[in-house]
């Protein structure tokens, strides 16, 4: 239902424009954007732009403080470049948006240059800063905005993959969220799918002191410590990392029972380790047998992930080649 209201909502928005103007509806959002006056406003606008395509709305407060010119030039904006691509969410609440979600993604995800898209998201998540509470309920309104944002795949695929770019905005907004786990999650998890294992692991170890409680830290960690064991040279280093990966994920899978996560971490990096590490028939066959057991609980539990799914048929196809090759 949500995907055919989302693809309905966008037909009927594009029959829309293009029934006003006979324009191509992309040219006529890139239009709208191009006649945004100076590269301040133009900012202004793809920051909220940002935080309507996750769904949420800014205050007239967080818009000023978008800017780095005047603030009556950005409230006179409101009624004149503005006017009608950033609305009111609702009457009296004081809160604003991007007139349509498609077109706040739109504006992010191709047609702003990725510098502008840069300095949107530092200047929002520096104003977020300001607002987040000392120690934020998850229920917030500012702190889920905030994680939205700052999420690194996110931040990975608006940069169109560029590792450069991503890291810029977090270096940008080091000194803001020094403090805060999920700031040092989030970077420390773009350093570890996507960059270097060393960084990673220095970002994801400032998380886990500043919240070592915290369930999505501690899976991550082990997450690094499989990663850590595929690339070392030594099987003794390889094998302690892990057991340091199992020893977390098999505790998390005890009292995280809803979570499917832990589950995957651990099988397809069981998998991998034994893809790197373990040769011969005699060598694989009691660790496979035993990834089968695990995965076949998994998916189990969790009928409905697919990512369990797609797992568990490299497992089992991992396991037939061991047959195979006997």
């Amino acid at each position: 239902e949500y995907e055919f209201a989302v693809r309905a909502g966008k037909q009927l928005l594009v029959a829309m424009r293009e029934a006003t103007s006979g324009r191509d509806f992309d040219a006529i959002i890139a239009s709208e954007y191009e006649s945004i006056g100076g590269r301040d406003l133009r900012i202004v606008y793809v920051a909220v732009c940002i935080a309507t395509a996750g769904g949420y709305t800014v205050s007239a407060q967080q818009i000023v403080a978008l800017t780095d010119g005047e603030p009556n030039l950005v409230l006179a904006a409101l009624k004149g470049d503005f006017q009608d691509i950033i609305v009111p969410a609702g009457e009296g609440r004081g809160a604003y948006h991007a007139r349509h979600r498609i077109i706040a993604s739109l504006i992010v995800d191709g047609i702003a240059p990725r510098e502008i898209v840069k300095e949107a998201y530092i200047r929002l998540l520096q104003v977020l800063s300001r607002d987040l509470p000392r120690n934020p309920r998850r229920s917030d309104r500012v702190f889920r905005l905030y994680k939205n944002v700052i999420n690194h795949a996110t931040v990975w695929d608006r940069f169109q993959r560029k590792l450069e770019m991503a890291r810029d905005v977090f270096e940008s907004i080091r000194e803001y969220f020094r403090s805060d786990h999920h700031y040092w999650l989030q970077y420390g998890s773009l350093e570890l799918e996507y960059g270097e294992l060393d960084l990673a692991e220095t970002y994801i170890d400032a998380a886990a002191s500043i919240d070592p409680d915290d369930e999505i830290v501690q899976t991550t960690r082990a997450l690094l410590f499989y990663k850590r064991s595929e690339v070392t040279d030594r099987i003794s280093e390889a094998s302690a990392f892990r057991e340091a990966a199992r020893e977390i994920l098999i505790e998390q899978i005890k009292h995280r029972v809803d979570a499917v996560y832990p589950y995957h971490i651990m099988c397809s990096g069981e998998l991998q380790y034994i893809r790197t590490w373990l040769s011969g028939y005699e060598v694989r066959k009691r660790p496979l047998e035993e990834l089968k057991r695990d995965i076949d609980s998994a998916v189990k539990k969790h009928p409905y992930s697919d990512r369990l799914a797609d797992l568990k048929k490299q497992i089992d196809g991992a396991y037939l080649e061991l047959a195979l090759d006997q």
